[in-house]
């Protein structure tokens, strides 16, 4: 019973299976990641033509997370517009920013602390308590949080 058919196929020889990480890796994180970068890239390319510069239409918003209500003045609109938008934000509101620039009113003995930048991680404190007159606060086209208070900003931030 040595004899075995010329016909038979002898099994092969087991092998371990690999177990873990199939195909390269390196192409799954930088290949989206590179489509990502590229997306991004023809967004802010295509933004240019915009009065702000930046990659989305507008130029950002106000968020009011004050307990007082922001007016909010937009300037160098189209001539259709006339020039100029105040609007007034009220607490807990957001607001889009549609003006080549855009600033905050704050009163007299008033305090407004500005979140801005992309992040809204760039804090800007402009304490008018001890001012007789208001004046108007520039909001960056990334737009801010903004909190605004009676009295002194110095127990608030």
């Amino acid at each position: 019973m040595s004899e075995t058919s010329p016909s038979a196929v002898l099994a092969p020889v087991p092998h371990r299976v690999r177990r873990g990480r199939r195909g390269l890796t390196w192409a799954t994180f930088l290949l989206p990641a590179f489509a990502v970068a590229g997306v991004l890239g023809v967004a802010w390319a295509a933004g240019v033509g915009d009065s702000c510069g930046g990659p989305l239409p507008g130029c950002g918003n106000v968020r009011n997370a004050g307990n007082l209500p922001a007016t909010v003045q937009s300037t160098n609109l189209t001539a259709s517009d006339g020039g100029n938008l105040t609007s007034v934000v009220a607490p807990g509101e957001r607001a889009v920013l549609w003006g080549a620039q855009n600033e905050v009113w704050v009163e007299a003995e008033q305090c407004l602390i500005a979140d801005g930048g992309p992040f809204w991680d760039a804090r800007t404190i402009t304490d008018r308590s001890a001012e007789p007159a208001g004046r108007w606060y520039r909001v960056d086209d990334w737009g801010a949080r903004l909190h605004l208070f009676d009295g002194v900003c110095a127990e608030r931030s």
